[in-house]
């Protein structure tokens, strides 16, 4: 209880650096207000939230990597994680360990999830509360699609590069 109201209120708290991550200099964590996070993804796998529930202590966040988040035109989106910050959320954990992924490959494909996401109204990780579906259908409703997405992005950059 005491962790969480040290870390009510706390937004961009640098704690340590954690070594080099590809195309940065450094990965810092530092915790970020989660409600100020959006998701990039529709769905949460049912049977991956239930094995972390019983492997993953919100509260102990010494022991937890960090999740990674990118910047983009003043949004701020997780590009993974999704699961453990849906269970930070429900903790009542208002900041949470992340890390500003720096890779820029996928760009395109993150901000067309994002386009996804507004268009179903998912704008917090606590929209997920109806949207976490049975392995199967993540497999056909989330993978699939972005699998589509991505393919169709490649040959829209191959094309533009031939240009």
């Amino acid at each position: 209880m005491l962790l969480r109201h040290i870390w009510a209120g706390l937004s961009e708290i640098r704690l340590f650096q954690l070594g080099k991550c590809s195309g940065c200099e450094t990965m810092e964590q530092f915790l970020y207000p989660i409600e100020q996070i959006r998701p990039s993804q529709l769905f949460l796998n049912e049977a991956k939230l239930q094995r972390l529930e019983g492997l993953f202590n919100p509260l102990d966040w010494t022991n937890n990597d960090p999740l990674p988040i990118k910047k983009h035109q003043q949004q701020v989106f997780f590009t993974d994680g999704h699961t453990r910050a849906y269970l930070y959320h429900w903790s009542g954990i208002t900041a949470i360990p992340v890390y500003w992924d720096c890779d820029e490959t996928n760009l395109d494909l993150y901000l067309e999830c994002l386009k996804w996401c507004e268009i179903e109204g998912i704008y917090h990780i606590e929209d997920f509360g109806q949207r976490i579906i049975s392995t199967d259908d993540y497999e056909r409703l989330w993978i699939e699609r972005c699998r589509e997405a991505s393919a169709r992005l490649s040959l829209q950059r191959k094309d533009n590069e031939e240009s």
